[in-house]
């Protein structure tokens, strides 16, 4: 007997019911991992503004067992970390949530059969057909707007399309498969100057991914960067999309390795330093691609003005964080990591004889006071390896430098006492 449209629309109904169940449950879930009175306020504490897919689903659960373990750390009154394998990585090179931690989420939804996708498939959809995590976590919806980067990009134009309304809000690794830039700079210029909000993400998305497109093929580079505009590159690095954060660290990475005369590096450092970090507590992609940005930005400003104002520009910009009662142990370690291949070039410079080896010296020194400020913070254990490593290197060198004056010094006195006993 075939199901008259009753009983099918009773399974629908039955089926949308364990949804629902699964959608309460993982709520449910997440606040408890994290400690929150609601599940709304365990939302706000992952960064959850609106609907995801499921690479954004992926990392929102990553994220979720990050809080979970610095919380139990914090509880314990240990350091936390994850264990060598712990983590594990999707095809895409996504960071996933560990084998323990997922079974654990399946079997609090209630379907202890099923793994993260599966829990992902179950979740109510918005109008776009992504997971509608605001809806499942019971947050207040921002006043609706466009999810379309195009879409927005028009509206917030007053109606006409702008420049960069072509182009997508995705992460796109390659600038080389974005689509090409036909219109006007100042434009986009215009809008990354505007302050960042978390707001309006997929515009600024846009429009960097239009900055990127502009840079590519182009024999010279007719963008102005100034330090205003990258710093507001950088402050877009930090935000909780993962498609934003990784694509603004993608346009400051191809810029800074551009050819050609470009302004506003080093006075922007400071910037770019805490753009950086703070996209380092985004996803472990988003880590890896901060850390590879920051150097790229600190070996531009090296070539373009020296060694020692770069070191004394990154030594700046990572006190603040080492200084900051938030300091983030991976972020500190991340930057300390990019003062390495530093070291070399400054021991030179700072040789005597040397010209701008007062600077030098002077950089070797905030180098070596930031390395003992980071040892003397027992929260920033993790990064103790990279501040050991700092010292090390440069008390090689402030005793090779010391041995070669000695001995300079010994073979003048040498050369004068040879030439008071020569009879005129």
């Amino acid at each position: 007997m075939c199901p008259g449209p009753s009983m099918a629309g009773d399974g629908a109904a039955t089926q949308k019911s364990a949804d629902n169940e699964v959608a309460s449950r993982l709520a449910s879930f997440a606040a408890g991992c994290l400690g929150a009175a609601t599940a709304a306020k365990a939302g706000s504490r992952l960064g959850l503004m609106g609907s995801a897919s499921q690479e954004e689903f992926t990392e929102v659960l990553h994220h979720m067992e990050a809080l979970a373990r610095q919380r139990a750390a914090k509880l314990a009154g240990t350091a936390t970390a994850l264990a060598a394998g712990d983590e594990t990585s999707s095809v895409a090179g996504t960071p996933s949530c560990t084998v323990a931690f997922e079974r654990a989420l399946c079997e609090a939804c209630g379907e202890p059969s099923l793994d993260a996708t599966g829990i992902f498939m179950r979740l109510p959809r918005d109008d776009t057909g992504r997971a509608d995590l605001v809806r499942v976590f019971g947050m207040s919806p921002k006043a609706s707007a466009p999810t379309d980067a195009s879409e927005k990009t028009t509206a917030s134009s007053g109606g006409a399309a702008s420049s960069f309304a072509a182009f997508s809000a995705d992460y796109v690794e390659s600038a080389q498969d974005l689509p090409a830039f036909d219109g006007e700079w100042q434009e986009v210029e215009q809008h990354l100057l505007k302050q960042a909000d978390e707001g309006s993400w997929s515009i600024d998305a846009a429009a960097l991914n239009a900055l990127r497109s502009a840079l590519v093929g182009e024999a010279e580079l007719k963008v102005k960067v100034t330090e205003e505009l990258l710093t507001a590159m950088a402050q877009r690095c930090g935000s909780r999309r993962p498609a934003l954060s990784k694509t603004a660290l993608r346009a400051l990475l191809e810029l800074s390795n551009r050819q050609g005369s470009q302004s506003g590096w080093l006075q922007a450092v400071g910037a770019v330093v805490a753009g950086c970090l703070a996209a380092i507590r985004v996803t472990k992609v988003a880590a890896r691609l901060a850390e590879t940005t920051l150097a790229s930005v600190v070996r531009r400003v090296a070539a373009d003005t020296s060694p020692s104002q770069a070191a004394q520009a990154l030594a700046s910009g990572i006190s603040e964080e080492v200084s900051s009662k938030s300091a983030f142990p991976a972020g500190v370690a991340a930057a300390l990591r990019v003062v390495a291949p530093l070291l070399p070039a400054l021991a030179i410079a700072s040789s005597p004889g040397m010209i701008g080896s007062a600077e030098a010296a002077a950089s070797a020194e905030s180098l070596t006071k930031l390395a003992e400020d980071t040892l003397a913070n027992r929260r920033l254990s993790p990064a103790f390896a990279e501040a050991r490593a700092i010292l090390r290197v440069l008390k090689q060198h402030k005793e090779k430098s010391a041995k070669n004056s000695d001995e300079a010094k010994t073979a003048s006195e040498s050369a004068d006492k040879v030439s008071n006993q020569i009879p005129n």
